[in-house]
């Protein structure tokens, strides 16, 4: 439901990005880069995004699954 590892899950990448420097394709890569607050706009982002997808990946993917394991 949220694939980018990056827009989606930015807690954990920044470190990762952080650790390793990566270089940008573009000049608005390398902006968004040295941004703090954009950096703490995609986490926050990432958060909200969890708090709606998560209740419908638990119910429809991990409750089924459960339920299914518990049946052999």
């Amino acid at each position: 439901m949220v694939p980018c590892p990056i827009r989606d899950h930015y807690d954990f990448m920044l470190p990762a990005l952080q650790k390793h420097r990566p270089r940008a394709i573009d000049p608005s890569g390398d902006a968004a880069l040295g941004d703090v607050q954009y950096q703490q706009g995609l986490i926050e982002y990432g958060r909200r995004v969890a708090a709606l997808t998560d209740p419908i990946w638990e119910r429809e993917v991990i409750e089924p699954e459960r339920i299914r394991q518990n049946a052999r």
